[in-house]
């Protein structure tokens, strides 16, 4: 607190006047020069300033207004022997806690005026403490609705307390029937607009356009999970109602603006059951689980029904073929000609209903063949994670027409690289092809014709460093790249890399990135 008087006999009388301790004030600081008062504000911001009117040089009404400038929730007590009514209006103006006056000064009106003071702080502090809350809690809104649908996903829990807490959310779920949906951007209409890395972006920009349009729909709320856009309609299940209708038009809805503002498609699997709150769990694992049998189902809304099955097969023998075929037309620049036979592959692979995984599994290898042969390198590997997101034939299909087409631009330029040099290449091809095993230089040597101990010096000699040091870094590349771009544990990212100890993973991982795989997902959050 700051007491301010040009007169120095007042100024004592006024220090001694209170038990400031008692009052919880232990920092007095007092002065009787308004130009030092000024200093003494700006060094130590005090909340309380009880200040002399007439005063010379600064007077204290325009002490107050430099103090308000500085501190603006500062409380002003003004002190003066006038009782002049235009002191007071302008007091009040600045929203002064008390005007009193010196001669008629007691110590109960100054502690009276002083508890006013410190109650407006307290209030203050409260309404700040609200607003900070308040905004932390609007910041981590999306944060706190995704983990709140992973948890439903997972478990179901207690109903009751669940929508209790999703009305904390925000979202007020009335009826115990809901219906639910899943909504997939299509990769294959990202390329030749947006690029890999703006995938998350562009996920965020549809799941806001959609909790837009969802104000204008009764019972829509919707969450982000894993890469998807989750639906949920919460309805009263009334012979008059139409609930399923109405998630298909809020989902077509959404489509149309995605497409109109983001230049992409959004695809959605509308489950037709009638759900609870604690089938949720149900409903999504049992997707997850057979969301393969609707891979042939081509249709920007797909309805999945759980009574629907059909047999997939293993990738047959003519589909391999038309694979080396493409691989065979691609080499010769016959662009025509390829997206004809992908035509082909993709009706072959519809009709006979091949196995999806496997059927990616073939694209996948024909690329990397190629990327090889035409000693074109891949940027990274987010094509590759796209390619085992696909959700359709179609959308498998979209994403090798536009790979080949650039495969095919992209070997027409010179090569400038060192990275051109086709062993190069073909070791990086033999690495990716056996990235889950525990290979060594023995094994690429024999690959590649050499003699072990030559490979080791060639290799040396071609990249400045050992083939292991090699291997260990192309492997933490792919797995920066999965762990920053999907939710996959980094027990599964390790494994899947040839990694089965997470310890040792997490020891490579970070002399390569100088952070381990924890702190990598910490970072980017």
């Amino acid at each position: 607190m700051l007491l301010i008087d040009d007169d120095a006999l007042m100024l004592k009388y006024l220090s001694g006047l209170m038990q400031w301790d008692d009052l919880g004030i232990s920092a007095l600081l007092q002065t009787y020069s308004s130009v030092k008062a000024l200093d003494l504000f700006k060094q130590e911001q005090p909340d309380i300033v009880i200040t002399d009117i007439g005063m010379p040089q600064i007077n204290g009404l325009q002490l107050a207004d430099q103090f308000k400038r500085m501190k603006p929730d500062v409380r002003i007590i003004f002190l003066t022997c006038h009782e002049e009514f235009e002191y007071l209006k302008q007091a009040m103006n600045m929203n002064a806690d008390e005007y009193l006056l010196k001669d008629k000064l007691f110590a109960s009106q100054l502690e009276e005026a002083l508890l006013k003071s410190m109650k407006a702080l307290q209030q203050n502090a409260v309404q700040e403490a609200r607003n900070s809350y308040q905004e932390d809690f609007v910041r981590n809104l999306d944060v706190l609705k995704t983990s709140f649908f992973k948890q439903l996903t997972e478990s179901g829990g207690d109903e009751q307390a669940a929508v209790q807490y999703a009305r904390r959310l925000g979202v007020k779920w009335r009826y115990p029937s809901f219906k639910m949906g899943i909504g997939h951007i299509q990769q294959s209409s990202l390329y030749g607009r947006y690029t890999q890395k703006d995938i998350e972006l562009l996920r965020y920009s549809v799941y806001n356009i959609a909790s837009e349009i969802s104000e204008r729909h009764e019972g829509i709320s919707v969450f982000r999970h894993n890469g998807y856009l989750m639906v949920l309609m919460n309805y009263r299940n009334t012979a008059t109602g139409t609930p399923q209708q109405d998630i298909q038009r809020y989902m077509e809805e959404v489509q149309r603006h995605v497409e109109s503002f983001l230049k992409i498609q959004i695809n959605f699997v509308c489950c037709m059951s009638e759900l609870t709150l604690g089938g949720i769990a149900v409903a999504n694992r049992r997707w997850q689980w057979e969301r393969w049998q609707l891979f042939y189902e081509n249709t920007d809304l797909l309805l999945w029904r759980w009574d629907r099955h059909c047999l997939l097969y293993p990738v047959p023998g003519s589909l391999k073929a038309y694979a080396k075929k493409v691989e065979g037309a691609v080499l010769e620049g016959a662009e025509g000609a390829v997206m004809k036979l992908l035509e082909e592959m993709r009706r072959e692979a519809s009709e006979k209903f091949v196995q999806p995984l496997e059927w990616i599994a073939l694209c996948t290898e024909l690329i990397r063949t190629l990327e090889v042969k035409l000693s074109v390198r891949a940027k990274d590997e987010m094509f590759y994670l796209s390619l085992d997101a696909a959700m359709s034939n179609d959308e498998l299909i979209g994403l090798l027409r536009w790979r080949l087409s650039e495969l095919m631009e992209q070997s027409k330029k010179p090569q400038q690289s060192k990275h051109s040099e086709p062993k190069l290449q073909a070791i990086d091809h033999y690495i990716t092809s056996h990235l889950s095993d525990n290979i060594s230089s023995i094994d690429i040597a024999h690959f590649l014709g050499f003699n072990p101990s030559y490979f080791s010096r060639y290799f040396k000699r071609l990249t400045g460093m050992n083939i292991t040091d090699y291997m260990h870094r192309y492997k933490v590349g792919v797995a920066e790249q999965m762990l920053r771009n999907s939710d996959e544990k980094v027990e599964h990212v390790a494994a899947k890399l040839g990694y089965y100890e997470r310890s040792y993973f997490s020891k490579v991982f970070k002399k390569y990135t100088g952070l381990t795989p924890t702190e990598l997902r910490e970072k980017i959050k």
